[in-house]
């Protein structure tokens, strides 16, 4: 800018909101700009005498120049009035509801440096179009970093960078002079009511051949709703319809932009340099399913203990409703931009992101909602990025497309040779019937790739080496989120009395996997016979009106922070898990410890090898899973023990998390995983 141009009037039309008013008023005299500036308020007649007592004493200090209306006219004709004082000075008007930050004018200015630039818009929370982190949308949720901070980091990731677009929006809005010289200020006989005004102002100018621009490099606060309070709506509305009729293509042009979403790729710049500010070289990636359950809550737990250690976590999931995407999201921050990369073509863009996020560790968790390309997806991507990768295996999926070692018949499969596991995928799975031995070669080379196979429980890593011989497995059992032990002494529960009729808890979401056609027999046979027995689902079953029919209660569906507190109100005696496959670990086995519940379990899977590490509760034999009446037998005749006291529970194996679990440097990631 030449030492001679004028200064820019930013123009400010004040009624009411007294707070609001000030601070926004404030940032721009606090804004550290080298572009010299006069700040204009008009007064719009407003009622509040402490307000107008307040710009009177801006004004004597010389630190505004104020105008007052003698009636309220409205923000339209009080911008005019504004745009009006000096015809040869840029203007910024800019809403009482806003505040700025830093040498913000200067990047406006700059931006509409450019040829025949009519007006220049920020980004902002609340700027419609012009809105980050998430478009078209007011975000009225704080980030993780201040308003200050965030304007910083526009103003460096996307310096000097303008995009353009159909309309400014009229929240902070800087216009050339030169502009309103060849097509005139705001339209007051059309939009004197408000709303509507600047598009109209925008559309005159893109018919005369001017820009209408976004400056990418400046943040804005937008507070919303201040200028104009209940009336919005109705405003709105009648700006629509007069814009519709002044210019009949505006709304598609409007559609299309949202449809394309241009401004895509600045919001996504901004959206990487908050993860990189979040984790520098310390970002773990965590690839996992859209499911919930075991597999989701130990992500949600590692993430967790990561980020308590100083670490970041991102996650990748499958994005099935876009096609064969892979999309990236984090659980500490609003990260909606971040890129999604096509697993069939895209593993170089996928290790260059792995880069400019800082990642230095990826381990995948589970690859179920993700193509059949994704296994060797990840494995070469992680090798482009010079990065390493651990697997943690939370079913058989890489084994068998059936998931949970279940055949047709809903129970444990035995685990046949290739001929049976054959003929049991003809009769299809939710992977279709892919050829069994080209299903475990793909999740093999992806495997024997990884840094480390973690398995949660022994049971796994055995069953794992039957299918992948030589395979180096580790047993981690997964983080917990409280002890694994009784928080009730076991004094206390042995002194209580024998019931009449013992209460039975059964915990979690109990589908067939978990057992729910089991529960619904013997509940069926305590009904008929009137056992004493009263069967309790601490959650919800695929089942319940059977269940409840058959005499079961269903508390259900519950927050996984309120388990220990609502187990404690039921008075349960024991606690069965009628599991009919392998498990890899028991999550709702831990709250029963927790609550000092005597354990039911058949003898499969990782709850039987947690049970016999312990020496207590009771394993019924597989067999039991065709025979109600042995498992009734078992459920009221077997003495009900208190824990052990010598019992071998670490209830926190893992005191710094990151080095004992994973076995890296706490402070390098990136450096542990590349030995």
């Amino acid at each position: 800018m030449s030492v001679k141009d004028p200064p820019v009037d930013v123009v400010v039309a004040v009624h009411g909101a007294f707070a609001t008013t000030l601070h926004c008023l404030f940032s721009v005299l606090a804004s550290r700009c080298r572009t010299p500036f006069e700040l204009v308020v008009v007064d719009d007649a407003s009622p509040d005498p402490v307000l107008a007592a307040a710009l009177d004493d801006l004004a004597a200090r010389g630190r505004i120049r104020l105008l007052r209306n003698e009636e309220n006219v409205g923000f339209v004709r009080s911008a005019n009035r504004g745009m009006e004082l000096h015809l040869d000075r840029d203007v910024v008007l800019l809403n009482s509801d806003t505040e700025v930050f830093g040498d913000w004018l200067d990047r406006m200015r700059a931006a509409a440096s450019g040829e025949r630039v009519a007006t220049v818009t920020p980004f902002s929370n609340n700027g419609e179009i012009c809105s980050y982190p998430r478009f078209v949308t007011d975000n009225d949720r704080p980030l993780e970093l201040s308003d200050a901070e965030l304007d910083e980091l526009f103003a460096t990731v996307n310096r000097g960078t303008t995009a353009e677009l159909p309309t400014a929006v009229g929240f902070c809005m800087f216009v050339a002079r030169a502009c309103l010289d060849e097509i005139g200020t705001f339209d007051e006989t059309r939009f004197g009511a408000g709303y509507g005004e600047e598009n109209d102002l925008c559309l005159r100018a893109k018919s005369a051949d001017w820009r209408n621009l976004l400056a990418g490099d400046v943040f804005v606060r937008h507070h919303g709703g201040v200028s104009f309070g209940e009336s919005k709506a109705a405003r709105v509305t009648a700006a629509a319809k007069t814009l519709a009729e002044l210019h009949p293509s505006y709304a598609a042009e409007v559609a299309r932009f949202i449809e394309l979403d241009p401004l895509e790729p600045l919001r996504r710049r901004i959206d990487v340099a908050r993860v990189r500010r979040r984790g520098g070289e310390r970002t773990f990636l965590l690839v996992t399913h859209n499911r919930s359950g075991g597999t989701e809550q130990h992500v949600e737990d590692l993430s967790r203990r990561i980020a308590a250690e100083g670490g970041n976590v991102l996650i990748a999931r499958s994005a099935r409703s876009a096609g064969p995407l892979i999309r990236l999201e984090s659980p500490a921050i609003d990260v909606p931009n971040l890129p999604a990369f096509d697993v069939h073509g895209d593993v170089d863009a996928f290790a260059d992101a792995l880069g400019m996020l800082g990642v230095a560790h990826l381990h995948v968790h589970h690859l179920a909602d993700f193509p059949a390309a994704a296994a060797d997806f990840f494995r070469v991507a992680a090798r482009r990025a010079a990065i390493r990768y651990d697997v943690t295996v939370h079913d058989y999926y890489f084994i068998c497309p059936r998931i949970n070692l279940i055949d047709t018949s809903a129970l444990y499969c035995g685990e046949p040779d290739v001929e049976g596991c054959t003929r049991c995928l003809q009769q299809g799975s939710e992977f279709g019937r892919p050829a069994i031995w080209e299903w475990r070669d793909r999740y093999e080379r992806f495997l024997r790739a990884a840094r480390t196979v973690f398995a949660p429980d022994a049971d796994v890593a055995i069953r794992l080496r039957r299918y992948f011989p030589g395979l180096g497995v580790v047993v981690r059992p997964h983080p917990e989120r409280g002890p694994l032990r009784p928080v009730e002494p076991a004094p206390q529960r042995a002194a209580r009395a024998e019931p009449a009729r013992r209460r039975v808890g059964l915990i979690g979401a109990i589908y067939p996997l978990k057992g729910s056609r089991q529960l619904l027999r013997c509940a069926r046979v305590v009904q008929e016979r009137g056992l004493p027995l009263e069967f309790v689902v601490v959650g919800f079953t695929d089942i319940d009106d059977e269940l409840s029919a058959a005499g079961v209660t269903i508390t259900g569906a519950y927050a996984q922070d309120e388990l220990d507190s609502l187990l404690a109100r039921q008075g349960l005696d024991l606690a069965w898990f009628p599991s009919v496959w392998p498990e890899t670990y028991c999550f709702t086995l831990s709250a029963a410890l927790r609550a000092g519940l005597f354990p039911v379990a058949f003898d499969i899977g990782a709850i039987a090898t947690r049970l016999r590490a312990l020496d207590w509760g009771l394993l019924l034999p597989v067999t039991s899973f065709f025979d109600p009446e042995s498992v009734l037998e078992a459920l009221m005749t077997t003495p009900v023990t208190p824990f052990p006291a010598g019992a071998p529970v670490d209830d926190d194996p893992y005191p710094s998390f990151i080095a004992d679990y994973y076995a890296l440097e706490p402070d390098s990631p990136r450096r542990a995983a590349a030995q």
